[in-house]
């Protein structure tokens, strides 16, 4: 059972990461957006000749009476049973809400160093998927019996949640210094293996758990797999709109990880009833992990960037929001805001002579080329340099901007700044996708001004069509 679960899942991945990189660079570059969605609609089309030639073969076939009528006995889970297998099925959904959690988390991390473009993605998903595949094929090997899968799963649970403490630690460390896409992913890879190894064992061990004989290995693999979803679909929300933007990155990892460690105690304990002083020995190295792992704030990923600007400067703010992390470095006497790693506007210091950057003009260009321009509309806020060049001509300054963090970090750095964008009574902000909230109103405007922030990079190239 737990053989043949393992080597279908792994088989499964192996497809899906050579789907994701065939997109990333075959399809999406040679074919565009419309014909890729057909070549996936052909592959669609092929899946299912060779599964109506599969059901062909297996009509085929004799199948012995005494198998068309045995009945599965797979075990259920039922709130308030004592130890035993059905109780592997809360444990993948909550395994499947923890590993997507990391997913999430380590995407976002590291677009700080690889860049969001689709490239980036494609590998990201790629080097996950990877691991798990991998990880798949050795859940296959240790699953020859319940008992052996037990223990396996207990420690590839212990194994995810050290690992993804370690791997944190060793980010920051070892972040490299020259931001380039294959060179920066291929550390990527190396770096998760491990956790994703550990995420990728774990489903045909459930199975032969919940599975004792081959007539439960249908549903028991259907059960997992369906808990394991729903977990992983939670923990996937959770995290980009809840969690990381509660916690940041630092706090993220620690939930995480000390999440890991508490499954892997209760696969020991509530799995089979002799396991005592093993779930013991676990809880206690669980517990000694949770309190012993308060990991900073990553200083030196939070400075690097997939465009190898300077990675100097002292981080006077950062928060991570649903959509960015946004940092504020004390650079070259005065301030520069990031997002996600891409530099994004320098902010004057109180006693600075005044630069006025290439932002500052836009929007005194705009009253230039219409004065009577009254009302005028700013998409994206930065550092309010746009909103500092609006000349007093204009009556009303209505900003969107994405990220409330963006706006949260120029109200904490007001102190530090020559002027205050924000302080200025014309200004309102309105918070949303610059498109979806001109769908929302009727009003018109004079003048519309749109700063070209990085168009190349996924999420601000929609500003542009």
């Amino acid at each position: 059972i737990g053989r043949r679960i393992g080597l279908l899942y792994a088989s499964n991945t192996v497809g899906a990461v050579a789907g994701a990189l065939a997109t990333a660079f075959l399809l999406l570059p040679m074919l565009g957006l419309t014909r890729s969605i057909w070549v996936g609609a052909a592959f669609n089309v092929v899946v299912f000749l060779l599964a109506a030639l599969l059901v062909q073969r297996e009509r085929g076939a004799a199948v012995p009476p005494a198998e068309v009528r045995r009945e599965p006995a797979h075990p259920g889970f039922r709130i308030g049973l004592p130890p035993g297998p059905g109780w592997v099925l809360p444990l993948m959904l909550f395994s499947g809400a923890v590993s997507f959690i990391h997913e999430v988390l380590w995407t976002r991390m590291l677009a700080q160093v690889v860049g969001s473009s689709i490239y980036a993605f494609g590998v990201m998903v790629g080097s996950f998927l990877s691991g798990i595949a991998l990880g798949g094929a050795a859940g296959a090997l240790l699953a020859r019996s319940r008992a052996a899968s037990i223990n396996a799963l207990a420690i590839a649970l212990l194994a995810a949640g050290l690992w993804a403490g370690i791997a944190f630690l060793l980010l920051e460390r070892l972040v490299p210094a020259q931001a380039g896409l294959y060179a920066n992913l291929s550390f990527a890879f190396l770096l998760l293996l491990p956790l994703t190894f550990a995420i990728g064992t774990t489903y045909p061990l459930a199975v032969r758990i919940l599975a004792d004989r081959a007539a439960d290995a249908a549903p028991a693999s259907a059960r997992v797999y369906a808990w394991n979803t729903v977990g992983g679909i939670a923990g996937a929300l959770a995290a980009g709109f809840v969690i990381i933007p509660e916690l940041r990155y630092e706090g993220t990892i620690r939930l995480a990880a000390g999440a890991s460690l508490v499954l892997a105690l209760l696969a020991v304990l509530v799995l089979e009833k002799r396991r005592v002083w093993v779930g013991a020995a676990v809880g206690v190295v669980a517990l000694a992990g949770i309190l012993a792992f308060r990991p900073g704030v990553p200083q030196r990923l939070l400075l690097s960037s997939p465009l190898n600007v300077g990675g100097t400067g002292q981080i006077v703010h950062y928060d991570v929001g649903r959509s960015a992390s946004v940092v504020v470095l004390k650079q070259d006497g005065g301030l520069a805001l990031r997002t996600n790693g891409l530099p994004e506007a320098l902010m004057d210091s109180p006693g600075m002579p005044p630069r006025f950057s290439g932002e500052f003009w836009m929007s005194p260009l705009a009253v230039i080329a219409n004065p009577s321009a009254r009302d005028m509309l700013i998409v994206g806020f930065g550092g309010g340099v746009v909103v500092e060049g609006v000349p007093p001509s204009v009556q009303r300054i209505d900003v969107i901007e994405l990220e409330p963090k963006v706006i949260a970090a120029n109200r904490s750095t007001v102190a530090q700044r020559k002027f205050n964008p924000l302080g200025d009574p014309r200004v309102n902000v309105i918070t949303n996708d610059a498109r979806g909230a001109l769908a929302l109103t009727d009003r018109r405007y004079d003048a519309i001004v749109s700063q070209p922030s990085h168009p190349w990079t996924a999420g601000a190239s929609h500003l542009y069509t």
